[in-house]
């Protein structure tokens, strides 16, 4: 069997000869399918911040509602009962030990300033009674809690003014939300301004 002649092999290939605009076609639908392979369902970053604002602005919406009723529901419903169900235990401690600076059986406010150490504020409401500073309180309503910003921690912070109908006073509340099991704990509470009606 005799070589294949130059000129002849050469014809046998040039079907492997491709136009101009076929290989434009080719180029074009591989690019497509990269572009689809690397999108794979996922936004680019740009996007996965806009997509996660709905799902944290209903978060901080139920904060704020949660946060409204409990308060209205344990003043109005039932002010017996002990407030630490609302709070974590850190803050329900915090608070206590706050409320009882210097009165039997409390600590002294230097020990207390001492255990609590950053926790402690000029805001910290001691010697008063949880959110309401008053001794003695009528109806509770909620005027308005508005959302502030995210801690740190990423918590929520909320500024509410608080009225008690019957005395006519009112309070001014940064209050801090945790995030928990589902549901929201108040971890603290910044006690800002009282207001008390002159008799």
């Amino acid at each position: 069997m005799g070589k294949i002649p130059f000129k002849h092999w050469h014809s046998d290939t040039e079907f492997l000869r491709i136009k101009p605009d076929t290989i434009c076609v080719i180029l074009l639908t591989v690019l497509f399918c990269l572009g689809a392979c690397t999108n794979d369902g996922r936004k680019v970053s740009g996007n996965e911040k806009t997509e996660q604002k709905p799902k944290e602005s209903e978060q901080i919406a139920a904060a704020q509602k949660w946060l409204v009723s409990s308060l209205e529901t344990h003043f109005n419903e039932g002010p017996d009962r002990d407030y630490a169900y609302l709070c974590t235990p850190q803050y329900a401690e915090f608070k206590r030990d706050a409320t009882n600076v210097d009165l039997d059986p409390g600590m002294s406010e230097a020990a207390f300033r001492k255990k609590w150490g950053r926790r402690c504020s000029p805001y910290a409401g001691i010697n008063t009674g949880f959110m309401i500073a008053g001794q003695d309180y009528g109806k509770i309503r909620v005027r308005s809690c508005r959302y502030s910003h995210k801690t740190e921690m990423g918590h929520y912070l909320f500024e509410l003014v608080i009225d008690d109908i019957d005395f006519g006073s009112v309070y001014y509340r940064d209050v801090v939300l945790k995030p928990e099991n589902n549901t929201f704990l108040i971890d603290n509470v910044l006690e800002r301004r009282n207001e008390f009606a002159i008799p």
